[in-house]
């Protein structure tokens, strides 16, 4: 696999943000709004 490919890259912030999202417990100690946090990476 080629991880500078931008899919790859799009595929594993996917992933992660939906581990956080749906299975962490502790989401709401993060501090941070999560949406605004994918969006901030998904754009960068």
């Amino acid at each position: 696999m080629n991880y500078a490919d931008q899919g790859y890259r799009m595929l594993g912030l996917f992933r992660y943000w939906n581990m956080i999202e749906y299975y962490y417990p502790y989401k709401d100690i993060i501090g941070e709004d999560w949406d605004s946090v994918f969006l901030e990476f998904l754009t960068a």
